[in-house]
Protein backbone atom coordinates (compact mmCIF):
# COMPACT_ATOMS: atom_id res chain seq x y z
CA UNK A 1 0.00 0.00 0.00
CA UNK A 2 2.77 2.42 0.96
CA UNK A 3 4.70 1.45 -2.19
CA UNK A 4 1.64 2.25 -4.35
CA UNK A 5 1.16 5.60 -2.61
CA UNK A 6 4.82 6.43 -3.15
CA UNK A 7 4.56 5.62 -6.87
CA UNK A 8 1.41 7.72 -7.20
CA UNK A 9 3.08 10.59 -5.36
CA UNK A 10 6.12 10.40 -7.67
CA UNK A 11 3.90 10.45 -10.78
CA UNK A 12 2.04 13.52 -9.47
CA UNK A 13 5.32 15.26 -8.67
CA UNK A 14 6.66 14.45 -12.14
CA UNK A 15 3.50 15.84 -13.78
CA UNK A 16 3.68 19.02 -11.69
CA UNK A 17 7.41 19.43 -12.46
CA UNK A 18 6.84 18.84 -16.17
CA UNK A 19 3.98 21.35 -16.33
CA UNK A 20 5.99 23.89 -14.36
CA UNK A 21 9.01 23.56 -16.65
CA UNK A 22 6.77 23.75 -19.70
CA UNK A 23 5.19 26.98 -18.45
CA UNK A 24 8.59 28.46 -17.66
CA UNK A 25 9.80 27.55 -21.17
CA UNK A 26 6.78 29.19 -22.75
CA UNK A 27 6.99 32.35 -20.64
CA UNK A 28 10.71 32.71 -21.36
CA UNK A 29 10.18 32.16 -25.08
CA UNK A 30 7.27 34.59 -25.14
CA UNK A 31 9.35 37.34 -23.50
CA UNK A 32 12.17 36.80 -26.01
CA UNK A 33 9.81 36.75 -28.99
CA UNK A 34 7.94 39.91 -27.94
CA UNK A 35 11.26 41.65 -27.24
CA UNK A 36 12.47 40.60 -30.69
CA UNK A 37 9.34 42.08 -32.24
CA UNK A 38 9.87 45.44 -30.55
CA UNK A 39 13.58 45.41 -31.44
CA UNK A 40 12.72 44.92 -35.11
CA UNK A 41 10.05 47.63 -34.95
CA UNK A 42 12.62 49.92 -33.33
CA UNK A 43 15.06 49.22 -36.16
CA UNK A 44 12.47 49.84 -38.89
CA UNK A 45 11.34 53.06 -37.20
CA UNK A 46 14.87 54.43 -36.98
CA UNK A 47 15.65 53.29 -40.51
CA UNK A 48 12.65 55.17 -41.85
CA UNK A 49 13.20 58.31 -39.80
CA UNK A 50 14.60 61.56 -41.19
CA UNK A 51 17.66 61.25 -38.94
CA UNK A 52 18.85 58.35 -41.04
CA UNK A 53 20.26 54.97 -40.07
CA UNK A 54 22.53 54.85 -37.01
CA UNK A 55 23.89 51.36 -36.37
CA UNK A 56 25.05 52.21 -32.83
CA UNK A 57 21.46 53.06 -31.84
CA UNK A 58 19.85 50.20 -33.74
CA UNK A 59 22.09 47.50 -32.32
CA UNK A 60 21.39 48.33 -28.65
CA UNK A 61 18.20 46.24 -28.15
CA UNK A 62 19.69 43.39 -30.19
CA UNK A 63 22.84 43.40 -28.06
CA UNK A 64 20.70 43.31 -24.92
CA UNK A 65 18.73 40.36 -26.24
CA UNK A 66 21.72 38.34 -27.49
CA UNK A 67 22.93 37.10 -24.06
CA UNK A 68 19.32 36.49 -22.99
CA UNK A 69 18.75 34.28 -26.03
CA UNK A 70 22.06 32.53 -25.35
CA UNK A 71 21.10 31.88 -21.71
CA UNK A 72 17.66 30.58 -22.72
CA UNK A 73 19.16 28.28 -25.37
CA UNK A 74 21.73 26.91 -22.90
CA UNK A 75 19.23 26.15 -20.13
CA UNK A 76 16.53 24.85 -22.47
CA UNK A 77 19.03 22.52 -24.15
CA UNK A 78 19.08 20.44 -20.95
CA UNK A 79 15.33 20.70 -20.38
CA UNK A 80 13.86 19.94 -23.80
CA UNK A 81 13.59 16.28 -24.78
CA UNK A 82 13.34 16.66 -28.56
CA UNK A 83 16.55 16.40 -30.56
CA UNK A 84 15.48 18.93 -33.18
CA UNK A 85 15.09 21.63 -30.49
CA UNK A 86 18.44 20.68 -28.99
CA UNK A 87 19.96 21.05 -32.44
CA UNK A 88 18.24 24.43 -32.84
CA UNK A 89 19.78 25.66 -29.59
CA UNK A 90 23.25 24.46 -30.66
CA UNK A 91 22.97 26.43 -33.91
CA UNK A 92 21.79 29.58 -32.11
CA UNK A 93 24.66 29.29 -29.63
CA UNK A 94 27.07 28.80 -32.54
CA UNK A 95 26.07 32.15 -34.06
CA UNK A 96 26.27 33.92 -30.70
CA UNK A 97 29.64 32.30 -29.91
CA UNK A 98 31.12 33.55 -33.19
CA UNK A 99 30.05 37.13 -32.46
CA UNK A 100 31.49 37.07 -28.92
CA UNK A 101 34.66 35.19 -29.86
CA UNK A 102 35.70 37.72 -32.49
CA UNK A 103 34.09 40.78 -30.83
CA UNK A 104 32.34 41.45 -34.13
CA UNK A 105 31.74 45.16 -34.76
CA UNK A 106 28.12 46.43 -34.67
CA UNK A 107 27.70 46.75 -38.46
CA UNK A 108 28.76 43.13 -39.01
CA UNK A 109 27.06 41.81 -35.88
CA UNK A 110 23.75 43.24 -37.05
CA UNK A 111 23.95 41.14 -40.26
CA UNK A 112 23.55 37.99 -38.12
CA UNK A 113 21.50 39.22 -35.17
CA UNK A 114 18.68 40.90 -37.11
CA UNK A 115 17.54 37.86 -39.16
CA UNK A 116 18.23 35.55 -36.20
CA UNK A 117 16.10 37.46 -33.69
CA UNK A 118 13.43 38.18 -36.29
CA UNK A 119 12.78 34.44 -36.57
CA UNK A 120 11.64 34.49 -32.94
CA UNK A 121 8.67 36.75 -33.78
CA UNK A 122 6.77 33.70 -35.03
CA UNK A 123 7.25 32.14 -31.58
CA UNK A 124 4.69 34.62 -30.21
CA UNK A 125 1.93 32.65 -31.93
CA UNK A 126 3.58 29.31 -31.09
CA UNK A 127 3.35 30.10 -27.36
CA UNK A 128 -0.15 31.57 -27.64
CA UNK A 129 -1.51 28.34 -29.08
CA UNK A 130 -0.80 26.72 -25.70
CA UNK A 131 -2.65 29.48 -23.86
CA UNK A 132 -5.68 30.01 -26.12
CA UNK A 133 -8.62 27.58 -25.73
CA UNK A 134 -8.50 24.95 -28.47
CA UNK A 135 -11.19 24.62 -31.15
CA UNK A 136 -12.02 28.29 -30.79
CA UNK A 137 -12.16 30.88 -33.56
CA UNK A 138 -9.23 32.81 -32.09
CA UNK A 139 -7.19 29.60 -31.80
CA UNK A 140 -7.56 28.89 -35.53
CA UNK A 141 -6.62 32.49 -36.42
CA UNK A 142 -3.56 32.17 -34.20
CA UNK A 143 -2.53 28.95 -36.00
CA UNK A 144 -2.84 30.69 -39.34
CA UNK A 145 -0.72 33.61 -38.10
CA UNK A 146 1.87 31.18 -36.78
CA UNK A 147 2.04 29.41 -40.15
CA UNK A 148 2.36 32.68 -42.09
CA UNK A 149 4.89 34.34 -39.78
CA UNK A 150 6.94 31.14 -39.63
CA UNK A 151 7.30 31.13 -43.41
CA UNK A 152 7.88 34.90 -43.62
CA UNK A 153 10.53 35.26 -40.90
CA UNK A 154 12.12 31.82 -40.62
CA UNK A 155 12.18 30.83 -44.31
CA UNK A 156 11.77 33.77 -46.69
CA UNK A 157 13.47 36.59 -44.76
CA UNK A 158 16.19 34.38 -43.27
CA UNK A 159 17.07 33.10 -46.73
CA UNK A 160 17.25 36.49 -48.48
CA UNK A 161 18.76 38.45 -45.58
CA UNK A 162 21.40 35.95 -44.50
CA UNK A 163 21.69 32.65 -46.38
CA UNK A 164 21.63 34.09 -49.88
CA UNK A 165 23.02 37.50 -48.89
CA UNK A 166 26.50 36.31 -49.74
CA UNK A 167 28.07 39.71 -50.31
CA UNK A 168 27.60 40.75 -46.68
CA UNK A 169 27.79 37.22 -45.26
CA UNK A 170 31.12 36.23 -46.80
CA UNK A 171 32.67 39.69 -46.36
CA UNK A 172 31.79 39.64 -42.68
CA UNK A 173 33.25 36.16 -42.20
CA UNK A 174 36.47 37.02 -44.04
CA UNK A 175 37.11 39.97 -41.75
CA UNK A 176 37.47 37.84 -38.66
CA UNK A 177 38.36 34.22 -39.16
CA UNK A 178 41.99 33.15 -39.40
CA UNK A 179 42.96 31.11 -42.44
CA UNK A 180 44.84 28.82 -40.06
CA UNK A 181 41.73 28.29 -37.95
CA UNK A 182 38.81 27.02 -39.98
CA UNK A 183 37.02 25.69 -36.89
CA UNK A 184 35.27 28.95 -35.97
CA UNK A 185 34.53 29.61 -39.65
CA UNK A 186 32.64 26.32 -39.94
CA UNK A 187 30.88 26.89 -36.61
CA UNK A 188 29.22 29.99 -38.05
CA UNK A 189 28.60 28.47 -41.48
CA UNK A 190 27.07 25.26 -40.12
CA UNK A 191 25.05 27.19 -37.53
CA UNK A 192 23.47 29.54 -40.09
CA UNK A 193 22.73 26.91 -42.70
CA UNK A 194 21.76 24.30 -40.11
CA UNK A 195 19.26 26.70 -38.56
CA UNK A 196 17.76 27.46 -41.96
CA UNK A 197 17.36 23.79 -42.95
CA UNK A 198 15.92 22.98 -39.54
CA UNK A 199 13.33 25.72 -40.13
CA UNK A 200 12.52 24.14 -43.50
CA UNK A 201 12.07 20.79 -41.75
CA UNK A 202 9.70 22.33 -39.19
CA UNK A 203 7.81 24.25 -41.89
CA UNK A 204 7.20 21.05 -43.86
CA UNK A 205 5.82 19.47 -40.67
CA UNK A 206 3.45 22.46 -40.39
CA UNK A 207 2.51 21.91 -44.05
CA UNK A 208 1.82 18.27 -43.25
CA UNK A 209 -0.57 19.26 -40.45
CA UNK A 210 -2.29 21.87 -42.65
CA UNK A 211 -2.54 19.47 -45.59
CA UNK A 212 -4.08 16.76 -43.41
CA UNK A 213 -6.71 19.26 -42.27
CA UNK A 214 -7.46 20.38 -45.83
CA UNK A 215 -7.91 16.81 -47.08
CA UNK A 216 -10.74 16.35 -44.56
CA UNK A 217 -12.77 18.78 -46.66
CA UNK A 218 -11.25 18.37 -50.16
CA UNK A 219 -10.49 14.92 -51.55
CA UNK A 220 -7.17 15.63 -53.25
CA UNK A 221 -5.01 13.09 -51.45
CA UNK A 222 -5.17 10.32 -54.06
CA UNK A 223 -2.65 8.39 -56.14
CA UNK A 224 -4.62 9.07 -59.30
CA UNK A 225 -4.29 12.86 -58.95
CA UNK A 226 -0.60 12.55 -58.06
CA UNK A 227 0.34 10.44 -61.07
CA UNK A 228 -1.80 12.45 -63.46
CA UNK A 229 0.01 15.64 -62.43
CA UNK A 230 3.41 13.92 -62.43
CA UNK A 231 2.78 12.73 -65.99
CA UNK A 232 2.98 16.26 -67.35
CA UNK A 233 4.82 18.44 -64.85
CA UNK A 234 8.36 17.46 -65.86
CA UNK A 235 7.66 18.72 -69.40
CA UNK A 236 7.87 22.25 -67.94
CA UNK A 237 11.64 21.75 -67.76
CA UNK A 238 11.91 21.64 -71.55
CA UNK A 239 10.84 25.28 -72.19
CA UNK A 240 12.74 26.39 -69.06
CA UNK A 241 15.95 24.81 -70.38
CA UNK A 242 15.43 26.15 -73.91
CA UNK A 243 14.80 29.66 -72.59
CA UNK A 244 17.97 29.76 -70.47
CA UNK A 245 20.18 28.11 -73.08
CA UNK A 246 18.83 30.24 -75.94
CA UNK A 247 20.22 33.32 -74.17
CA UNK A 248 23.62 31.61 -73.81
CA UNK A 249 24.02 29.32 -76.86
CA UNK A 250 26.79 26.72 -76.70
CA UNK A 251 27.31 23.27 -78.18
CA UNK A 252 27.53 21.67 -74.72
CA UNK A 253 23.93 22.68 -73.95
CA UNK A 254 22.65 20.07 -76.42
CA UNK A 255 23.78 17.31 -74.06
CA UNK A 256 21.69 18.58 -71.17
CA UNK A 257 18.69 19.34 -73.40
CA UNK A 258 18.81 15.73 -74.59
CA UNK A 259 18.80 14.58 -70.96
CA UNK A 260 15.86 16.86 -70.08
CA UNK A 261 13.74 15.77 -73.06
CA UNK A 262 14.50 12.07 -72.53
CA UNK A 263 13.62 12.22 -68.83
CA UNK A 264 10.43 14.20 -69.59
CA UNK A 265 9.25 11.48 -71.97
CA UNK A 266 10.18 8.56 -69.71
CA UNK A 267 8.56 10.28 -66.71
CA UNK A 268 5.38 10.84 -68.71
CA UNK A 269 5.22 7.22 -69.89
CA UNK A 270 5.79 5.81 -66.41
CA UNK A 271 3.38 8.05 -64.50
CA UNK A 272 0.67 8.14 -67.15
CA UNK A 273 0.63 4.34 -67.28
CA UNK A 274 -0.02 4.30 -63.52
CA UNK A 275 -2.69 6.98 -63.85
CA UNK A 276 -4.40 5.03 -66.65
CA UNK A 277 -4.42 1.80 -64.64
CA UNK A 278 -5.86 3.61 -61.62
CA UNK A 279 -8.42 5.43 -63.73
CA UNK A 280 -9.65 2.19 -65.34
CA UNK A 281 -9.73 0.42 -61.96
CA UNK A 282 -7.11 -2.13 -62.98
CA UNK A 283 -5.40 -1.31 -59.68
CA UNK A 284 -6.80 0.43 -56.60
CA UNK A 285 -3.52 1.97 -55.41
CA UNK A 286 0.10 2.10 -56.48
CA UNK A 287 2.96 1.39 -54.11
CA UNK A 288 5.57 -0.66 -55.97
CA UNK A 289 6.13 -1.50 -59.66
CA UNK A 290 4.96 -4.89 -60.87
CA UNK A 291 5.50 -7.08 -63.95
CA UNK A 292 3.15 -4.92 -66.05
CA UNK A 293 5.06 -1.68 -65.65
CA UNK A 294 8.53 -2.75 -64.53
CA UNK A 295 10.03 -1.84 -67.93
CA UNK A 296 8.62 1.69 -67.72
CA UNK A 297 9.88 1.96 -64.15
CA UNK A 298 13.35 0.81 -65.20
CA UNK A 299 13.41 3.15 -68.22
CA UNK A 300 12.55 6.09 -66.00
CA UNK A 301 15.40 5.14 -63.68
CA UNK A 302 17.83 4.90 -66.61
CA UNK A 303 16.98 8.41 -67.79
CA UNK A 304 17.15 9.80 -64.24
CA UNK A 305 20.73 8.53 -64.07
CA UNK A 306 21.45 9.69 -67.63
CA UNK A 307 20.22 13.22 -66.95
CA UNK A 308 22.30 13.39 -63.77
CA UNK A 309 25.41 12.20 -65.57
CA UNK A 310 24.88 14.60 -68.50
CA UNK A 311 24.56 17.49 -66.06
CA UNK A 312 28.06 16.73 -64.82
CA UNK A 313 29.38 16.33 -68.37
CA UNK A 314 27.84 19.65 -69.41
CA UNK A 315 28.96 21.48 -66.27
CA UNK A 316 32.60 20.36 -66.60
CA UNK A 317 32.66 20.49 -70.42
CA UNK A 318 35.32 23.23 -70.51
CA UNK A 319 36.98 22.32 -67.22
CA UNK A 320 40.47 20.83 -66.88
CA UNK A 321 38.85 18.31 -64.47
CA UNK A 322 36.43 17.07 -67.15
CA UNK A 323 37.84 13.53 -67.55
CA UNK A 324 38.28 12.87 -63.83
CA UNK A 325 34.82 14.10 -62.84
CA UNK A 326 32.98 12.28 -65.65
CA UNK A 327 34.75 9.00 -64.90
CA UNK A 328 34.07 9.45 -61.19
CA UNK A 329 30.38 10.16 -61.84
CA UNK A 330 29.97 7.30 -64.33
CA UNK A 331 31.39 4.76 -61.86
CA UNK A 332 28.74 5.68 -59.29
CA UNK A 333 25.94 5.57 -61.89
CA UNK A 334 27.03 2.13 -63.14
CA UNK A 335 27.27 0.91 -59.54
CA UNK A 336 23.79 2.28 -58.86
CA UNK A 337 22.20 0.74 -61.97
CA UNK A 338 23.73 -2.68 -61.22
CA UNK A 339 22.21 -2.76 -57.73
CA UNK A 340 18.91 -1.29 -58.97
CA UNK A 341 18.60 -4.21 -61.38
CA UNK A 342 19.34 -6.67 -58.55
CA UNK A 343 16.74 -4.95 -56.39
CA UNK A 344 14.14 -5.22 -59.17
CA UNK A 345 14.86 -8.92 -59.73
CA UNK A 346 14.53 -9.56 -56.02
CA UNK A 347 11.16 -7.74 -55.96
CA UNK A 348 9.79 -9.75 -58.87
CA UNK A 349 10.97 -13.09 -57.49
CA UNK A 350 10.15 -12.45 -53.79
CA UNK A 351 7.39 -9.83 -53.93
CA UNK A 352 5.89 -10.43 -50.48
CA UNK A 353 9.29 -10.31 -48.75
CA UNK A 354 10.65 -7.34 -50.73
CA UNK A 355 7.61 -5.08 -51.17
CA UNK A 356 7.90 -3.24 -47.83
CA UNK A 357 11.50 -2.13 -48.32
CA UNK A 358 11.83 -2.05 -52.10
CA UNK A 359 11.26 1.69 -52.55
CA UNK A 360 13.53 2.66 -49.64
CA UNK A 361 16.36 0.60 -51.14
CA UNK A 362 15.63 1.90 -54.64
CA UNK A 363 15.53 5.56 -53.57
CA UNK A 364 18.82 5.14 -51.70
CA UNK A 365 20.52 3.46 -54.67
CA UNK A 366 19.26 6.13 -57.07
CA UNK A 367 19.91 8.98 -54.67
CA UNK A 368 23.61 8.24 -54.11
CA UNK A 369 24.86 9.04 -57.67
CA UNK A 370 22.37 11.91 -58.04
CA UNK A 371 23.62 13.41 -54.76
CA UNK A 372 27.19 13.04 -56.02
CA UNK A 373 26.27 14.79 -59.30
CA UNK A 374 24.69 17.62 -57.33
CA UNK A 375 27.83 18.03 -55.20
CA UNK A 376 30.02 18.12 -58.32
CA UNK A 377 27.82 20.76 -59.98
CA UNK A 378 27.64 22.69 -56.70
CA UNK A 379 31.44 22.73 -56.51
CA UNK A 380 31.64 24.04 -60.07
CA UNK A 381 29.05 26.81 -59.60
CA UNK A 382 29.35 30.43 -58.55
CA UNK A 383 28.23 31.20 -55.00
CA UNK A 384 25.00 32.98 -55.99
CA UNK A 385 23.88 29.86 -57.91
CA UNK A 386 25.47 27.21 -55.68
CA UNK A 387 23.45 28.31 -52.61
CA UNK A 388 20.01 27.89 -54.27
CA UNK A 389 21.15 24.53 -55.71
CA UNK A 390 22.07 23.39 -52.19
CA UNK A 391 18.79 24.64 -50.72
CA UNK A 392 16.66 22.94 -53.39
CA UNK A 393 18.44 19.59 -53.08
CA UNK A 394 18.35 19.46 -49.28
CA UNK A 395 14.66 20.46 -49.33
CA UNK A 396 14.02 17.53 -51.67
CA UNK A 397 15.72 15.20 -49.18
CA UNK A 398 13.65 16.63 -46.32
CA UNK A 399 10.46 16.05 -48.33
CA UNK A 400 11.34 12.38 -48.59
CA UNK A 401 11.90 12.25 -44.83
CA UNK A 402 8.83 14.23 -43.69
CA UNK A 403 6.42 13.18 -46.49
CA UNK A 404 4.41 16.39 -45.87
CA UNK A 405 1.75 15.90 -48.53
CA UNK A 406 1.23 12.15 -48.23
CA UNK A 407 0.12 10.81 -51.64
CA UNK A 408 0.89 14.15 -53.32
CA UNK A 409 4.43 14.42 -51.90
CA UNK A 410 5.84 12.92 -55.09
CA UNK A 411 4.14 15.66 -57.12
CA UNK A 412 5.63 18.35 -54.86
CA UNK A 413 9.00 16.65 -55.37
CA UNK A 414 8.47 17.05 -59.13
CA UNK A 415 7.75 20.75 -58.62
CA UNK A 416 11.10 21.07 -56.88
CA UNK A 417 12.68 19.31 -59.87
CA UNK A 418 11.64 22.35 -61.93
CA UNK A 419 13.47 24.66 -59.50
CA UNK A 420 16.41 22.25 -59.54
CA UNK A 421 16.53 22.28 -63.34
CA UNK A 422 16.33 26.08 -63.43
CA UNK A 423 19.38 26.55 -61.20
CA UNK A 424 21.32 23.70 -62.83
CA UNK A 425 20.82 25.35 -66.22
CA UNK A 426 21.99 28.70 -64.81
CA UNK A 427 25.02 26.97 -63.36
CA UNK A 428 25.89 25.43 -66.73
CA UNK A 429 25.67 28.69 -68.70
CA UNK A 430 27.96 30.31 -66.12
CA UNK A 431 30.47 27.46 -65.95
Amino acid sequence: MLYTLALTSNKINNIITTDLLFNIQNISLFIISVSSLFSCIYYNTLNASSDGFNIDKVIIPFDVLMPVVGFHATIDFFITKTYDLKLHHIFVLGIIFYNYYYSVVPSDRFIFLYPLLKTEISSIFYVLKHWIPKNSYIYNINLLLFFCTFFKFRIYDFYYELINNQQHFIESINKYYSKTNYFTYYILLVSCFGLFFLNIYWFLILCKIAYKTITKFVNINTHIICHYLCSYIYYVNIPVSFYIYSNHPHEKNILDIFGVISLSISSYMYHYDIYNRLNTNKITEYINPDKKNIILFFNDNIFINLRGFLIVVTSYYNSPHFINTTIFSSIFHIFSMYHVINNIFYLLSNYNDAKNRFLNIHNTLTGIPIALDSILVFANSSTEIAIPILVVHITMVIIFIVDPFYKLSHFVYHLLLIAQNYYLCLSIVNS
